[in-house]
């Protein structure tokens, strides 16, 4: 498949070329879905038009697809500009569960959470291949506590210290 820039639109076409006589033609599905085919002369379909927003939605599902596929447990969430991986079967994304680990060790992770082995193999799978893209959301997330409750000044926000050797954890 060929896929040609157009103004703000993606023309793809499996292998055929365009000619004067190619043209748009558009079928609605419904209110939300419209195809929009590229045919030739003799009416057949040889490539679809398509807006950039729906080429990138569509390109970017496709990654996440074939990245789900490679790596059995693993999905995405999240609104465009934040999409994230995270472990099905639990609430935790990726980036949660190695910092899990990073900071517990494995066994302690899987004695005190409801992790499975499985998940956390998936996890530690998953950012083995992405580090990048995971420990960018790691430190994301590291950020101190100031720097939320300037960005969130309404929320109630409270962090917990938790060390072993002082015995109950301390609010502050």
């Amino acid at each position: 498949m060929r896929l040609s820039l157009l103004g703000n639109q993606f023309l793809a076409t499996c292998g055929f070329a365009l000619s004067a006589a190619s043209r748009v033609q558009a079928e609605r599905y419904n209110s939300e879905m419209e195809a929009r085919y590229l045919t030739n002369e003799s009416g057949e379909r040889i490539g679809v038009v398509l807006d950039v927003a729906e080429y990138e939605c569509l390109r970017r599902s496709a990654e996440e697809a074939a990245r789900a596929e490679r790596h059995p447990g693993i999905a995405f969430r999240g609104t465009e500009g934040s999409r994230r991986a995270w472990v099905s079967g639990t609430a935790l994304d990726v980036w949660e569960i190695v910092v899990g680990h990073e900071e517990m060790g494995r066994q302690r992770l899987l004695e005190e959470t409801g992790i499975s082995e499985d998940h956390l193999d998936a996890a530690l799978a998953y950012h083995r291949a992405y580090q990048d893209e995971v420990d960018q959301k790691i430190q994301e997330n590291a950020r101190p506590l100031r720097y939320w409750r300037e960005r969130y000044p309404n929320l109630n926000l409270q962090a917990i210290e938790h060390r072993p050797e002082a015995g109950a954890p301390r609010v502050s």
